[in-house]
C-alpha cells in the first residue's frame, strides 16, 4: 500500500473581468491592470517543483476547479484552510504477509 500526497498553497489574487489572474510579478503587468482588476479570489498557486510538482495546480485554478480535478484523478481531501490543501490518494493493496 503507499498513499500519495499532494500539498498546495492557496493565495489571494487580483482577477480581471474574464476570469484571468494578474500576476504582478510579470514585468509586462502594468500598475494600470491591476487597478481595473474587477476582483480577488483564493486561487491555487501553481506548484511546478520537481517532485513536489502537481499538475492540477497549473493555471492558478480556483479552489473548487482544483478539488474537482484531483477527485478526477482518485484524490481525497484530507485538510484544507485559507492558506493550503492537502489530499491524498492510497494505491496498491493492504494484504499483508
Amino acid at each position: 500500500m503507499a498513499v500519495e500526497v499532494h500539498h498546495v498553497n492557496v493565495a489571494l489574487f487580483w482577477v480581471d473581468n474574464v476570469g484571468n489572474v494578474i500576476d504582478k510579478n510579470d514585468p509586462n503587468t502594468k500598475l494600470d491592470d491591476i487597478r481595473r482588476a474587477s476582483s480577488q479570489e483564493h486561487r491555487v498557486m501553481t506548484n511546478t517543483a520537481g517532485a513536489a510538482a502537481t499538475a492540477n495546480s497549473a493555471g492558478h485554478p480556483t479552489v473548487a476547479t482544483y478539488l474537482e480535478a484531483e477527485a478526477s484523478d482518485d484524490f481525497s481531501l484530507a485538510y484544507m484552510d485559507q492558506y493550503q490543501i492537502v489530499t491524498h490518494k492510497i494505491t496498491g493493496s493492504n494484504t499483508g504477509g
